[in-house]
């Protein structure tokens, strides 16, 4: 069947009752369609080893400016609050960072039945740890 829509798209139809099944604009259409799948996907944008280093950095740079214009707007409505209140919020934001714990267990990131959670659960009781210490001698 492959082939047969090979020789389609190449414009080669079988031929039945002595006519072509396919006439010549079609035959057309099937090659441009054939070759376009043999060529090379063009590509929508250019490499980046052919671009300046403006056209490279002109995104950063938008980015970086956008992110000032936002922190000014902020430094800006909070000033607008007075001392007291920023000494309020920052103290508050304190008070709450101080409870925030870490947990990095390898542990959290299996399921309980995984192969490799199981095969880590028993080197830890062979070895008793997974610490590991390396000792050099010359």
């Amino acid at each position: 069947m492959w082939d047969w829509l090979k020789n389609l798209l190449a414009g080669r139809a079988a031929q039945t009752g002595g006519q072509d099944d396919i006439d010549a604009s079609s035959q057309e259409v099937a090659e441009s369609l054939w070759d376009f799948r043999e060529k090379p996907a063009s590509r929508l944008a250019p490499l980046p080893q052919s671009l300046g280093i403006w056209e490279l950095a002109w995104p950063t740079i938008l980015a970086a400016l956008m992110h000032t214009v936002v922190r000014w707007a902020d430094i800006k409505m909070v000033g607008d609050l007075g001392m007291e209140a920023v000494a309020g919020v920052t103290a508050f934001a304190f008070s709450q960072v101080m409870g925030v714990r870490f947990d990095n267990a390898i542990e959290i990131w299996f399921v309980d039945d995984d192969p490799a959670l199981l095969a880590h659960q028993k080197l830890i009781d062979t070895y008793v740890s997974d610490e590991l210490v390396v000792v050099g001698i010359e």
